[in-house]
């Protein structure tokens, strides 16, 4: 497991502010989404707000509003295998740690990486990956957050803590743990992005479709 650097000063508007040559007020305006500021300002400002990867206070902003455009979702029935068991030892050992968790998803429906998937000013995130896509969800999460990124085969990224899962190992002992059991024809079926879906068995043939 690698080590993640200190998080970065996290930006304001008023860092925003300076940059533009405006307001706080100003920029607050564009952040809220209010229609009384010209385009021409608001497309300079809404680019800042991307280049310099400003997060929303939304504790302030939910004070001032009486509302704060969050749903929470409560996982209420029990999730047994993969992501879903990862996500349940995650709760439990956060919980025992002292900490909420909340949860979001980090593509939109254009399939595009969401600036906003960590919306809060979280103390940290963890990223449930398994797909080479999360990558690129880390390292622009570790630019302002200590992050770890879970169920991945990558190592060495920089700032970004990771916990890796030896499938192929675990593939071998789901299929020893058949065969000891009498079943003699074992077949691998593989997914996308070179993820094992499911182990089918028979009592013919030898085994077959993982390596040795």
């Amino acid at each position: 497991m690698s080590t993640h650097r200190r998080a970065p000063k996290k930006v304001s508007l008023a860092d925003i502010a300076r940059k533009a040559g405006v307001s706080t007020n100003t920029v607050s305006r564009v952040v809220r989404g209010d229609p009384e500021v010209s385009e021409k300002t608001r497309a300079r400002i809404a680019k800042l707000v991307e280049e310099l990867g400003y997060v929303p206070n939304y504790a302030a902003r939910a004070l001032a509003a009486k509302r704060t455009n969050v749903l929470q979702v409560v996982l209420a029935a029990p999730m047994f295998h993969g992501h879903g068991t990862v996500l349940l030892s995650i709760l439990n050992a956060t919980a025992q740690a002292g900490y909420h968790v909340s949860l979001s998803y980090a593509y939109g429906p254009d399939g595009q990486l969401r600036s906003d998937f960590a919306p809060f000013d979280v103390d940290g995130v963890i990223i449930l990956g398994g797909q080479d896509p999360t990558i690129d969800v880390a390292i622009e999460s570790g630019k302002r957050f200590p992050t770890v990124l879970v169920l991945t085969s990558e190592q060495g990224l920089d700032g970004i803590s990771t916990v890796a899962v030896d499938n192929v190992r675990g593939a071998r002992l789901a299929t020893e743990h058949l065969l000891a059991q009498g079943l003699t024809d074992v077949v691998h079926i593989a997914g996308r992005t070179r993820r094992c879906v499911v182990v089918g068995t028979s009592r013919r043939a030898r085994p077959t479709g993982l390596p040795r």
